[in-house]
């Protein structure tokens, strides 16, 4: 378990605007695309954009639609009170509130950044490793496997040599069930990502190792099972520190 890249998970609110100017330009410049979205909205409602230009001085960014709704339809953020945003800049998320616009004349959109600006180590290399505490299981098809640990990007197993023809490498499975204790989570789509031999010490293969990795996950699931898993997380290191405390304290 890598618990400093948890401790990197807690919102920062971004205070300072001449900071704010300059993420703006960072976010126009980056290749990646950005997410609006409205507070009770399902994942896949959610809405992305590709971005095409800024205006520091009125904290707002350009963007044109992608896919269907750039010909046949206007987005249905526009006008709304109030609109949610993400934005990466290299390995870092930022999130914020604001208002969008269209312009029929271009086709353009125009976001206006209202709320404070909020940001994010991304977390998709943070792992979860399976214990007492922290039970992780995954269904596929009708049989569940039970996990040895779990990240926003991908979980791992063990299973017999005998599913070696069922999780070929590449393989995509549709509609499976991750269970984080209590929680349940349904992925639309995920991969086999990488196979590996266990083995005896006659070189005998006992068992196959199984990576698992999660396949488009919309941003509302990704950042639902982050916060859960950075939960878990955190709850294990408080157990930690109070079993080392306690150990100190004997001693």
């Amino acid at each position: 378990m890598t618990t400093d890249a948890n401790k990197k998970h807690y919102f920062s609110v971004l205070g300072d605007q001449g900071k704010i100017k300059e993420i703006l330009e960072q976010i126009d410049n980056d290749s990646s695309e950005v997410v609006l979205w409205k507070q009770g909205q399902t994942p896949e409602e959610a809405e992305i954009f590709k971005k095409a230009g800024h205006d520091s001085g009125k904290l707002t960014l350009t963007l044109k639609a992608k896919g269907l709704m750039a010909k046949f339809k206007t987005s249905s953020l526009v006008k709304e009170e109030i609109v949610l945003f993400k934005g990466i800049v290299d390995k870092t998320q930022y999130f914020c509130t604001g208002t969008l616009d269209y312009d029929k004349a271009t086709a353009n959109y125009t976001f206006k950044f209202t709320g404070d600006f909020y940001f994010s180590e991304q977390r998709t290399n943070y792992r979860l490793v399976s214990g007492r505490h922290a039970v992780i299981q995954f269904k596929i098809d009708d049989e569940v496997f039970d996990c040895q640990d779990i990240s926003a990007g991908g979980t791992s197993f063990v299973t017999a040599p005998s599913n070696m023809n069922r999780f070929v490498k590449g393989k995509v499975f549709e509609n499976c069930t991750l269970r984080l204790n209590r929680e349940q989570f349904i992925i639309p789509q995920t991969k086999i990502a990488s196979i590996w031999e266990l083995k005896d010490s006659e070189e005998n293969v006992i068992k196959i190792g199984i990576g698992i990795q999660f396949v488009d996950l919309t941003p509302r699931l990704d950042e639902d099972l982050c916060k859960h898993i950075n939960s878990e997380a955190r709850a294990e290191e408080i157990r930690r520190g109070l079993l080392e405390e306690k150990n100190s304290t004997k001693s």
